[in-house]
Protein backbone atom coordinates (compact mmCIF):
# COMPACT_ATOMS: atom_id res chain seq x y z
CA UNK A 1 0.00 0.00 0.00
CA UNK A 2 1.45 3.56 -0.93
CA UNK A 3 1.82 6.41 1.59
CA UNK A 4 -1.11 8.21 -0.65
CA UNK A 5 -3.61 5.15 0.25
CA UNK A 6 -2.38 5.09 3.77
CA UNK A 7 -3.66 8.73 3.79
CA UNK A 8 -6.54 8.68 2.10
CA UNK A 9 -8.99 7.90 5.27
CA UNK A 10 -7.50 10.20 6.59
CA UNK A 11 -8.15 13.04 4.37
CA UNK A 12 -11.52 12.13 3.88
CA UNK A 13 -12.36 12.23 7.51
CA UNK A 14 -10.53 15.67 7.68
CA UNK A 15 -11.55 17.43 4.64
CA UNK A 16 -14.36 19.35 5.42
CA UNK A 17 -12.78 20.09 8.84
CA UNK A 18 -9.80 22.07 7.13
CA UNK A 19 -11.62 23.94 4.27
CA UNK A 20 -13.96 24.78 6.99
CA UNK A 21 -10.88 26.05 8.66
CA UNK A 22 -9.44 27.45 5.71
CA UNK A 23 -12.40 29.22 4.86
CA UNK A 24 -12.83 30.73 8.45
CA UNK A 25 -9.09 32.31 8.71
CA UNK A 26 -9.53 33.59 5.08
CA UNK A 27 -13.18 34.87 5.84
CA UNK A 28 -12.74 36.05 9.40
CA UNK A 29 -8.68 36.30 9.67
CA UNK A 30 -7.94 38.61 6.61
CA UNK A 31 -10.63 41.32 7.58
CA UNK A 32 -9.72 41.01 11.26
CA UNK A 33 -6.02 41.76 9.96
CA UNK A 34 -6.90 44.45 8.23
CA UNK A 35 -8.92 46.30 9.72
CA UNK A 36 -6.37 45.77 13.13
CA UNK A 37 -3.55 47.05 10.38
CA UNK A 38 -4.91 50.08 9.82
CA UNK A 39 -5.90 50.90 13.86
CA UNK A 40 -2.18 49.86 14.25
CA UNK A 41 -1.04 52.42 11.39
CA UNK A 42 -3.08 55.24 13.05
CA UNK A 43 -1.98 54.77 16.93
CA UNK A 44 1.76 54.19 15.84
CA UNK A 45 2.28 56.59 13.08
CA UNK A 46 0.96 59.17 15.11
CA UNK A 47 2.49 58.43 18.36
CA UNK A 48 3.47 60.85 20.56
CA UNK A 49 4.89 60.74 24.67
CA UNK A 50 3.02 62.52 27.58
CA UNK A 51 5.33 64.36 29.23
CA UNK A 52 4.98 66.30 32.66
CA UNK A 53 5.35 70.23 33.00
CA UNK A 54 8.57 70.92 34.64
CA UNK A 55 9.00 73.76 36.92
CA UNK A 56 12.66 75.13 37.75
CA UNK A 57 13.98 77.55 39.98
CA UNK A 58 16.37 80.50 38.65
CA UNK A 59 20.06 79.60 37.45
CA UNK A 60 22.38 80.54 39.86
CA UNK A 61 24.45 83.27 37.85
CA UNK A 62 28.51 83.79 39.95
CA UNK A 63 30.44 86.62 38.50
CA UNK A 64 33.33 87.90 40.33
CA UNK A 65 32.61 89.86 43.27
CA UNK A 66 28.93 87.88 43.79
CA UNK A 67 27.54 87.44 47.48
CA UNK A 68 28.53 83.91 48.55
CA UNK A 69 30.29 81.92 51.51
CA UNK A 70 30.68 77.86 51.43
CA UNK A 71 27.48 76.93 53.21
CA UNK A 72 25.50 78.82 50.77
CA UNK A 73 27.05 77.07 47.48
CA UNK A 74 26.79 74.22 49.13
CA UNK A 75 22.84 74.68 49.94
CA UNK A 76 22.86 75.26 46.50
CA UNK A 77 24.53 72.46 45.07
CA UNK A 78 22.50 70.32 47.04
CA UNK A 79 19.12 71.86 46.34
CA UNK A 80 19.87 70.93 42.12
CA UNK A 81 20.40 67.37 43.28
CA UNK A 82 24.19 67.76 42.79
CA UNK A 83 26.22 65.25 45.08
CA UNK A 84 29.77 65.19 46.69
CA UNK A 85 32.66 63.55 44.95
CA UNK A 86 36.54 62.91 45.05
CA UNK A 87 37.44 64.00 42.07
CA UNK A 88 34.02 65.67 40.67
CA UNK A 89 34.40 64.63 36.81
CA UNK A 90 30.88 63.06 36.76
CA UNK A 91 28.28 65.80 35.53
CA UNK A 92 26.43 66.55 39.03
CA UNK A 93 28.88 66.20 41.32
CA UNK A 94 31.03 68.74 43.13
CA UNK A 95 34.27 68.53 45.25
CA UNK A 96 35.38 71.06 48.31
CA UNK A 97 38.11 72.03 49.66
CA UNK A 98 37.99 74.83 52.10
CA UNK A 99 36.84 77.97 49.67
CA UNK A 100 37.73 75.68 47.00
CA UNK A 101 34.76 74.16 44.84
CA UNK A 102 35.39 72.04 41.74
CA UNK A 103 31.61 71.60 39.91
CA UNK A 104 31.11 69.61 37.38
CA UNK A 105 27.65 70.82 35.77
CA UNK A 106 25.13 69.35 33.44
CA UNK A 107 24.39 71.87 31.77
CA UNK A 108 21.22 73.33 31.03
CA UNK A 109 18.64 74.78 28.03
CA UNK A 110 16.90 77.92 28.99
CA UNK A 111 14.95 80.78 27.34
CA UNK A 112 17.99 83.03 27.76
CA UNK A 113 20.26 79.99 26.22
CA UNK A 114 21.23 78.08 29.30
CA UNK A 115 25.25 76.43 30.01
CA UNK A 116 27.03 73.91 27.99
CA UNK A 117 28.42 71.48 30.61
CA UNK A 118 31.65 71.66 32.12
CA UNK A 119 34.06 71.85 34.96
CA UNK A 120 34.17 75.20 36.71
CA UNK A 121 36.95 75.76 39.78
CA UNK A 122 35.12 78.32 41.87
CA UNK A 123 36.85 80.57 44.52
CA UNK A 124 35.29 81.94 47.43
CA UNK A 125 36.91 85.13 49.94
CA UNK A 126 36.00 87.14 51.82
CA UNK A 127 32.11 86.13 51.58
CA UNK A 128 32.10 86.61 48.17
CA UNK A 129 33.28 84.67 44.90
CA UNK A 130 36.53 85.67 44.07
CA UNK A 131 37.39 83.68 41.06
CA UNK A 132 35.83 81.37 38.25
CA UNK A 133 37.81 78.92 35.88
CA UNK A 134 36.79 76.69 33.57
CA UNK A 135 38.67 73.50 33.73
CA UNK A 136 37.00 72.11 30.64
CA UNK A 137 38.80 75.18 28.27
CA UNK A 138 41.31 75.51 30.50
CA UNK A 139 40.80 79.72 30.63
CA UNK A 140 39.45 81.86 33.27
CA UNK A 141 35.39 83.06 33.06
CA UNK A 142 33.94 86.17 33.35
CA UNK A 143 30.37 84.78 34.62
CA UNK A 144 28.89 81.08 35.04
CA UNK A 145 25.22 80.23 35.48
CA UNK A 146 25.07 76.90 37.25
CA UNK A 147 21.87 74.67 36.70
CA UNK A 148 18.23 75.61 37.94
CA UNK A 149 16.85 73.59 40.98
CA UNK A 150 13.58 71.69 39.67
CA UNK A 151 10.87 72.18 41.87
CA UNK A 152 7.91 70.87 41.07
CA UNK A 153 6.22 68.36 38.47
CA UNK A 154 3.07 69.02 37.30
CA UNK A 155 1.40 66.09 35.19
CA UNK A 156 -1.37 66.47 33.30
CA UNK A 157 -4.02 63.74 31.69
CA UNK A 158 -1.00 61.69 32.49
CA UNK A 159 0.81 60.65 35.37
CA UNK A 160 3.71 59.77 34.02
CA UNK A 161 7.35 61.10 34.41
CA UNK A 162 8.98 61.12 30.85
CA UNK A 163 11.05 62.79 29.14
CA UNK A 164 11.88 62.01 25.47
CA UNK A 165 15.14 61.36 23.99
CA UNK A 166 15.98 59.86 20.41
CA UNK A 167 18.23 57.37 19.38
CA UNK A 168 21.10 59.68 17.87
CA UNK A 169 21.12 61.05 21.60
CA UNK A 170 21.50 57.81 23.59
CA UNK A 171 25.26 56.05 24.70
CA UNK A 172 25.40 53.34 22.34
CA UNK A 173 26.73 50.64 24.93
CA UNK A 174 22.68 51.18 25.91
CA UNK A 175 21.26 51.01 22.63
CA UNK A 176 23.52 47.87 22.03
CA UNK A 177 23.28 46.65 25.25
CA UNK A 178 19.75 46.53 25.53
CA UNK A 179 19.07 44.15 22.21
CA UNK A 180 22.03 42.24 23.76
CA UNK A 181 20.20 41.24 26.47
CA UNK A 182 16.41 41.41 25.71
CA UNK A 183 16.55 40.86 21.91
CA UNK A 184 19.57 39.68 19.80
CA UNK A 185 18.09 39.35 17.32
CA UNK A 186 15.60 42.39 16.65
CA UNK A 187 17.86 43.34 13.58
CA UNK A 188 16.39 40.30 11.70
CA UNK A 189 13.27 38.80 12.97
CA UNK A 190 9.78 39.46 11.34
CA UNK A 191 8.85 41.32 15.05
CA UNK A 192 8.33 37.68 16.42
CA UNK A 193 11.54 35.55 16.96
CA UNK A 194 10.53 32.29 16.71
CA UNK A 195 13.99 30.91 17.73
CA UNK A 196 14.15 33.12 20.35
CA UNK A 197 11.01 31.30 21.68
CA UNK A 198 12.16 27.77 21.07
CA UNK A 199 15.32 28.95 23.42
CA UNK A 200 13.21 30.57 26.25
CA UNK A 201 10.97 27.36 25.86
CA UNK A 202 14.17 25.12 26.27
CA UNK A 203 15.84 27.18 29.14
CA UNK A 204 12.23 26.98 31.20
CA UNK A 205 12.24 23.13 30.35
CA UNK A 206 15.47 22.89 32.12
CA UNK A 207 15.03 25.45 35.21
CA UNK A 208 11.70 23.79 35.47
CA UNK A 209 9.74 27.48 35.70
CA UNK A 210 8.39 29.87 33.60
CA UNK A 211 11.58 32.39 33.87
CA UNK A 212 11.76 33.26 30.09
CA UNK A 213 9.23 34.62 27.91
CA UNK A 214 10.95 34.80 24.56
CA UNK A 215 9.52 38.22 24.01
CA UNK A 216 11.31 40.63 21.62
CA UNK A 217 11.15 44.43 21.95
CA UNK A 218 8.82 44.72 19.21
CA UNK A 219 5.83 42.73 21.32
CA UNK A 220 7.31 44.48 24.61
CA UNK A 221 6.47 47.87 23.40
CA UNK A 222 3.11 46.18 21.71
CA UNK A 223 2.35 45.12 25.17
CA UNK A 224 3.01 48.35 26.56
CA UNK A 225 1.18 50.38 23.73
CA UNK A 226 -1.95 48.58 22.87
CA UNK A 227 -2.74 45.47 25.46
CA UNK A 228 -3.35 44.84 28.42
CA UNK A 229 -1.41 42.35 30.85
CA UNK A 230 -3.87 39.73 30.33
CA UNK A 231 -2.24 36.25 29.64
CA UNK A 232 -4.82 35.12 27.67
CA UNK A 233 -4.21 32.83 24.58
CA UNK A 234 -6.00 36.11 22.40
CA UNK A 235 -4.14 38.40 23.98
CA UNK A 236 -0.80 36.87 22.88
CA UNK A 237 -2.12 35.82 19.54
CA UNK A 238 -3.09 40.04 18.96
CA UNK A 239 0.37 40.60 20.38
CA UNK A 240 2.23 38.63 17.77
CA UNK A 241 -0.21 40.04 15.00
CA UNK A 242 0.71 43.79 15.88
CA UNK A 243 4.35 43.01 16.33
CA UNK A 244 4.53 40.77 12.77
CA UNK A 245 2.36 44.58 11.84
CA UNK A 246 4.59 47.22 13.41
CA UNK A 247 7.71 45.68 11.79
CA UNK A 248 5.88 45.41 8.35
CA UNK A 249 5.44 48.76 8.19
CA UNK A 250 7.79 50.48 9.88
CA UNK A 251 12.25 51.12 10.23
CA UNK A 252 13.91 49.06 13.32
CA UNK A 253 15.15 52.33 14.68
CA UNK A 254 11.90 54.02 14.80
CA UNK A 255 10.61 50.77 17.07
CA UNK A 256 13.45 51.29 18.72
CA UNK A 257 13.21 55.08 19.24
CA UNK A 258 9.96 54.39 20.81
CA UNK A 259 10.62 51.54 22.70
CA UNK A 260 13.59 53.83 24.65
CA UNK A 261 10.90 56.37 25.65
CA UNK A 262 7.81 54.02 26.73
CA UNK A 263 9.34 51.16 28.44
CA UNK A 264 8.53 51.09 32.24
CA UNK A 265 11.38 51.48 34.81
CA UNK A 266 10.10 52.12 38.14
CA UNK A 267 7.06 53.86 40.00
CA UNK A 268 7.22 57.13 42.34
CA UNK A 269 4.02 56.88 44.27
CA UNK A 270 0.73 57.60 41.66
CA UNK A 271 3.73 58.35 38.70
CA UNK A 272 4.84 55.60 36.63
CA UNK A 273 8.73 56.08 35.18
CA UNK A 274 8.83 55.84 31.34
CA UNK A 275 11.97 55.51 29.24
CA UNK A 276 15.71 55.13 29.95
CA UNK A 277 15.79 58.92 30.11
CA UNK A 278 13.46 59.95 32.92
CA UNK A 279 14.85 56.55 34.56
CA UNK A 280 18.54 57.44 34.25
CA UNK A 281 17.45 60.70 36.79
CA UNK A 282 15.07 59.15 38.50
CA UNK A 283 17.14 56.07 39.76
CA UNK A 284 20.92 58.19 39.34
CA UNK A 285 20.03 61.51 39.64
CA UNK A 286 22.00 62.23 36.19
CA UNK A 287 21.63 62.38 32.59
CA UNK A 288 21.95 59.35 30.67
CA UNK A 289 25.42 60.94 28.76
CA UNK A 290 26.67 60.71 32.51
CA UNK A 291 25.85 56.83 33.41
CA UNK A 292 29.32 54.76 33.49
CA UNK A 293 29.08 50.96 32.12
CA UNK A 294 27.82 49.69 35.18
CA UNK A 295 24.93 51.81 35.81
CA UNK A 296 23.67 51.43 32.51
CA UNK A 297 23.73 47.64 32.62
CA UNK A 298 21.50 48.31 35.99
CA UNK A 299 18.56 49.90 33.85
CA UNK A 300 18.86 47.56 31.29
CA UNK A 301 18.64 45.24 34.47
CA UNK A 302 15.38 46.85 35.03
CA UNK A 303 13.75 45.95 32.02
CA UNK A 304 13.06 42.27 33.48
CA UNK A 305 11.26 43.88 36.47
CA UNK A 306 11.72 47.25 37.91
CA UNK A 307 9.42 46.15 41.08
CA UNK A 308 11.48 42.57 42.02
CA UNK A 309 14.50 44.67 40.97
CA UNK A 310 14.10 47.72 43.02
CA UNK A 311 17.95 48.43 44.05
CA UNK A 312 16.63 50.52 47.07
CA UNK A 313 14.52 47.74 48.47
CA UNK A 314 15.89 44.88 47.17
CA UNK A 315 19.95 45.30 46.43
CA UNK A 316 20.96 41.95 46.29
CA UNK A 317 18.56 41.02 43.63
CA UNK A 318 19.69 44.21 41.71
CA UNK A 319 22.95 43.40 42.01
CA UNK A 320 22.87 40.48 40.82
CA UNK A 321 20.85 41.28 37.79
CA UNK A 322 23.71 44.25 36.92
CA UNK A 323 26.02 41.99 36.89
CA UNK A 324 24.40 38.85 35.07
CA UNK A 325 23.58 42.12 32.35
CA UNK A 326 26.98 43.10 32.34
CA UNK A 327 28.60 39.63 31.83
CA UNK A 328 26.08 39.36 28.47
CA UNK A 329 27.67 43.03 27.31
CA UNK A 330 31.30 41.69 27.63
CA UNK A 331 30.11 38.03 26.11
CA UNK A 332 28.94 40.33 23.10
CA UNK A 333 32.08 42.44 22.67
CA UNK A 334 30.41 45.75 23.75
CA UNK A 335 32.85 45.78 27.03
CA UNK A 336 36.38 45.06 28.18
CA UNK A 337 37.67 42.28 30.05
CA UNK A 338 38.89 45.32 32.30
CA UNK A 339 35.84 47.29 31.91
CA UNK A 340 33.90 44.18 33.23
CA UNK A 341 36.16 43.59 36.46
CA UNK A 342 35.63 47.67 37.25
CA UNK A 343 32.21 47.32 36.69
CA UNK A 344 31.40 44.47 38.59
CA UNK A 345 33.72 45.90 41.52
CA UNK A 346 31.30 48.89 41.25
CA UNK A 347 28.40 49.37 43.83
CA UNK A 348 25.15 50.05 42.78
CA UNK A 349 25.31 53.98 42.95
CA UNK A 350 21.58 54.75 43.12
CA UNK A 351 20.54 58.02 44.89
CA UNK A 352 19.42 57.08 48.49
CA UNK A 353 15.73 58.78 47.61
CA UNK A 354 14.16 59.24 43.99
CA UNK A 355 14.86 62.90 42.27
CA UNK A 356 11.33 63.67 41.02
CA UNK A 357 10.80 66.67 43.25
CA UNK A 358 6.23 66.95 43.10
CA UNK A 359 6.33 69.62 44.64
CA UNK A 360 8.57 71.52 46.99
CA UNK A 361 7.45 74.79 47.59
CA UNK A 362 3.14 74.65 47.24
CA UNK A 363 3.13 78.40 48.41
CA UNK A 364 4.90 79.53 45.88
CA UNK A 365 3.71 77.21 43.32
CA UNK A 366 0.49 78.74 43.70
CA UNK A 367 1.47 81.61 42.85
CA UNK A 368 2.95 79.77 39.39
CA UNK A 369 -0.15 78.03 38.73
CA UNK A 370 -1.85 80.72 38.83
CA UNK A 371 0.44 82.88 36.46
CA UNK A 372 0.28 79.73 33.85
CA UNK A 373 -3.73 79.67 34.07
CA UNK A 374 -3.73 83.04 32.85
CA UNK A 375 -0.89 82.71 29.96
CA UNK A 376 -2.24 79.27 29.26
CA UNK A 377 -5.71 77.70 28.48
CA UNK A 378 -6.76 74.76 30.67
CA UNK A 379 -6.43 72.19 27.25
CA UNK A 380 -2.49 72.99 26.92
CA UNK A 381 -1.69 72.36 30.72
CA UNK A 382 -3.46 69.00 30.57
CA UNK A 383 -1.11 68.62 27.89
CA UNK A 384 2.03 68.95 29.73
CA UNK A 385 5.82 68.79 28.71
CA UNK A 386 5.78 72.72 29.16
CA UNK A 387 9.62 73.52 30.85
CA UNK A 388 9.01 76.68 33.64
CA UNK A 389 11.25 78.80 34.47
CA UNK A 390 10.66 80.47 37.74
CA UNK A 391 12.46 83.76 39.38
CA UNK A 392 12.51 81.55 42.46
CA UNK A 393 15.99 81.72 45.32
CA UNK A 394 16.05 78.57 47.20
CA UNK A 395 18.70 79.69 49.52
CA UNK A 396 16.22 82.47 49.99
CA UNK A 397 13.37 80.58 49.80
CA UNK A 398 14.99 78.40 52.58
CA UNK A 399 16.00 81.57 54.65
CA UNK A 400 12.69 82.94 54.52
CA UNK A 401 11.35 79.63 56.01
CA UNK A 402 13.55 79.55 58.87
CA UNK A 403 12.90 83.14 59.50
CA UNK A 404 9.12 82.88 59.67
CA UNK A 405 10.01 79.52 62.23
CA UNK A 406 12.32 81.81 64.24
CA UNK A 407 10.37 84.80 64.78
CA UNK A 408 7.23 82.60 65.57
CA UNK A 409 9.14 80.88 68.47
CA UNK A 410 10.29 83.71 69.72
CA UNK A 411 6.61 84.91 71.09
CA UNK A 412 6.92 81.42 73.31
CA UNK A 413 3.53 79.74 74.12
CA UNK A 414 2.03 83.12 72.69
CA UNK A 415 3.32 81.98 69.91
CA UNK A 416 2.11 78.61 69.25
CA UNK A 417 -1.24 79.39 67.98
CA UNK A 418 0.35 82.47 65.43
CA UNK A 419 0.74 82.17 62.09
CA UNK A 420 2.37 84.16 59.18
CA UNK A 421 3.53 85.30 55.54
CA UNK A 422 6.54 86.39 54.15
CA UNK A 423 7.38 87.30 50.36
CA UNK A 424 10.35 88.83 49.06
CA UNK A 425 10.90 90.33 45.81
CA UNK A 426 13.59 91.90 44.22
CA UNK A 427 14.10 95.72 44.60
CA UNK A 428 15.37 95.96 41.12
CA UNK A 429 12.86 93.92 39.14
CA UNK A 430 10.39 92.76 41.19
CA UNK A 431 10.80 89.16 40.82
CA UNK A 432 9.88 86.95 43.62
CA UNK A 433 12.64 85.24 44.69
CA UNK A 434 10.28 83.82 48.05
CA UNK A 435 7.47 83.24 48.98
CA UNK A 436 5.98 81.54 52.46
CA UNK A 437 2.58 81.09 53.00
CA UNK A 438 2.12 79.57 56.57
CA UNK A 439 4.36 78.52 59.74
CA UNK A 440 3.99 74.82 57.75
CA UNK A 441 5.93 75.67 55.06
CA UNK A 442 5.80 71.90 53.11
CA UNK A 443 2.22 71.43 53.52
CA UNK A 444 -0.51 72.86 50.84
CA UNK A 445 -3.14 74.69 52.84
CA UNK A 446 -4.24 77.99 52.82
CA UNK A 447 -2.11 79.95 51.49
CA UNK A 448 -1.24 83.49 53.78
CA UNK A 449 1.07 85.29 50.77
CA UNK A 450 -1.39 85.34 48.39
CA UNK A 451 -4.89 84.78 49.83
CA UNK A 452 -4.94 86.16 53.37
CA UNK A 453 -7.26 89.40 53.49
CA UNK A 454 -6.67 91.69 56.33
CA UNK A 455 -9.62 92.74 58.41
CA UNK A 456 -10.14 96.78 58.30
CA UNK A 457 -10.90 97.32 61.92
CA UNK A 458 -10.50 100.89 62.51
CA UNK A 459 -9.67 102.08 58.98
CA UNK A 460 -12.94 102.67 58.08
CA UNK A 461 -13.54 104.88 60.74
CA UNK A 462 -12.81 108.30 59.05
CA UNK A 463 -15.31 107.06 56.34
CA UNK A 464 -17.84 106.43 58.98
CA UNK A 465 -17.70 110.07 60.51
CA UNK A 466 -17.25 111.42 57.26
CA UNK A 467 -20.86 110.43 56.58
CA UNK A 468 -22.43 111.24 59.91
CA UNK A 469 -20.50 114.44 60.17
CA UNK A 470 -22.20 115.49 56.61
CA UNK A 471 -25.59 115.21 58.61
CA UNK A 472 -25.24 117.88 61.19
CA UNK A 473 -29.13 117.54 61.85
CA UNK A 474 -28.87 114.38 62.95
CA UNK A 475 -25.40 113.48 64.47
CA UNK A 476 -22.40 116.17 65.79
CA UNK A 477 -18.88 115.40 67.11
CA UNK A 478 -20.65 115.13 70.94
CA UNK A 479 -23.03 112.35 69.21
Amino acid sequence: MTVRERLRPWWALLRWPFWLGLGLLIGFGGPYTWVLNQRVAQRFGDLEFSQPTRVYARPLALTAGTPMNAATLRQELRFADYTPSQDARVPGTWNENGDSFVIASRGYADPAGGELPRRVHVTLADGQVRGLFDLTARRPLAAWHLDPARIATLYGAHQEEREVVHLPQLPPLLVNGLQAVEDRDFNSHIGVDFSGIARALLADVRSGSLAQGGSTLTQQLVRNLFLDRNRTLVRKLNEALISVLITAHYSRGRILDAYMNEVYLGQQGGQAIHGFAAGSRYWFGRPLAALRPQEIALLVGLVRGPSYYDPRRYPERALQRRNLVLHEFHETGLITRPMLAYALAAPLGVTPVPRLPRDRFPAFMDLVRRQLQQDFSAQRLRAGALAVYTTLDPAAQLDAEDALDETLASFGSRGAALQGAVVVTDARSGAVRALVGGRDAGVPGFNRALDARRQIGSTIKPFAYLVALAQPQQWSLAS
